[in-house]
């Protein structure tokens, strides 16, 4: 049944229905935004009278692979402009109870076994008819069997670990909900984890302060570390999140890239201490083992973030190309002075020499950075720029000029200064 046609007409005993099951066959992802899809299932086995060979599935369902078999929980519910849809509230991966099943289970996930019938065989073979639930459990029990194809035996463990298929995404729901995350929250960590997410915070809960845009802050997540997972108040891993979250502040609060170790160190050492006696000597070993992971990186007392190291770096390549494929021709030293002060003039103010010697530079070297604070020059020195270019280009408009700024306000001001759109 397509998601745009008129609803089916349905015989006088299907209707809706209270709380029920189906198992079926997704055969395409029709909708989906954050966690919420929804599916045209083929209909396998219906705990419901049900008289069409397709349903339509809608809920907070997660990953679903078109093509896997699921077994929903929910209820038949009327939509008014749809008609009878089931409204799902859990699922699970119907997981192969074969070989053949096996075999194309696997292969509608992207992975290619060197002997595909060789291999599942040798699973259902060697660990009876509750394979896959063993499997599933633990990857790892695939290790104890043999008869497998060149390399599938691998490739299988590493399927089953990454997938996790244990946890399912209603599972997962309820979990997130239980530590008293907002339904968004809850998208957020799925969107980031996807079915992963139990097995990542039973590893790691810290790694929840690797969300976009700091969704949760340490405080809160380290609550629900201590609460949920029994993390101690001096667990390497508690200490490392302190210092890479403090580092984030820092820079965050001084613009640069870098922050002083000594200052780093004391700042994760009040943060850590809120909740739990915590001494400099942990502090530091955290520290230290977090410089030979690379989470951080020393430039002498300096300390950056592994991020914004990485990004420095980049950046500094991309000026070194810029400059070394630059082709531009300076002006003579007496025609730039005797252009920029005809520009001044012009103005109501006089440059100061700093001003002079930047709006210099940008016309004489293919690259030139200009930082300062709100309200030291930066734009008037743009302006500058600009018409001290254009002098030099009596035959340049200024639509020959393009300017660029990273946010509307920042185009708007520009373009009001220097009259260029």
């Amino acid at each position: 049944m397509a998601w745009d046609k008129l609803p089916v007409e349905h015989s006088e005993k299907v209707t809706t229905t209270g709380p029920t099951s189906l198992i079926g066959k997704v055969k395409v992802v029709i909708f989906e935004r954050g966690l919420f899809r929804i599916l045209a299932v083929k209909v396998e086995e219906a705990n419901f009278e049900w008289d069409q060979s397709e349903i339509t599935v809608k809920g907070q369902l997660g990953e679903v692979v078109e093509g896997d078999r699921y077994e929903f929980e929910g209820r038949v519910v009327e939509d008014k402009r749809y008609g009878l849809q089931f409204a799902s509230s859990g699922v699970h991966v119907v997981l192969p109870q074969n070989p053949p099943q096996l075999a194309t289970f696997v292969k509608y996930h992207g992975v290619t076994l060197h002997a595909p019938k060789k291999s599942s065989q040798a699973v259902f073979k060697g660990l009876g008819e509750q394979a896959m639930k063993q499997v599933t459990d633990d990857p790892q029990i695939l290790k104890t069997i043999t008869g497998f194809g060149i390399g599938d035996q691998q490739r299988l463990i590493d399927f089953f670990t990454s997938h996790d298929f244990g946890n399912t995404t209603g599972k997962i729901i309820e979990q997130l909900k239980g530590y008293g995350l907002s339904e968004r929250l809850v998208n957020v960590v799925f969107d980031r984890f996807g079915t992963q997410t139990l097995t990542q915070l039973t590893t790691d809960p810290y790694a929840l302060l690797k969300l976009e845009d700091g969704e949760l802050g340490f405080e809160r997540v380290d609550e629900l570390a201590r609460r949920y997972y029994q993390v101690s108040a001096t667990d390497s891993r508690r200490l490392q999140a302190t210092l890479l979250t403090s580092a984030r502040q820092l820079t965050n609060q001084s613009g640069d890239s870098w922050v002083d170790q000594e200052r780093l160190l004391s700042a994760a050492l009040r943060l850590v201490s809120r909740s739990g006696q915590v001494s400099r000597a942990q502090v530091s070993a955290a520290f230290a083992s977090l410089l030979t992971e690379e989470k951080l990186v020393a430039d002498g007392e300096h300390i950056y973030p592994a991020a914004l190291d990485t990004a420095e770096w980049q950046i500094a390549a991309c000026l070194h190309e810029l400059i070394e494929k630059s082709t531009l021709k300076a002006p003579a030293p007496k025609r730039l002075q005797a252009k920029l002060a005809a520009v001044e003039a012009d103005q109501p103010y006089e440059y100061d020499q700093i001003q002079k010697e930047a709006i210099e530079l940008a016309l004489t070297k293919p690259v030139m950075l200009l930082t300062g604070g709100p309200g030291t020059g930066k734009t008037t020195i743009v302006k500058g720029i600009v018409q001290t270019f254009l002098k030099l280009h009596p035959k340049a408009q200024p639509s020959d000029v393009l300017l660029v700024a990273p946010t509307g306000r920042a185009a708007k001001q520009i373009s009001a200064v220097t009259g260029i759109e």
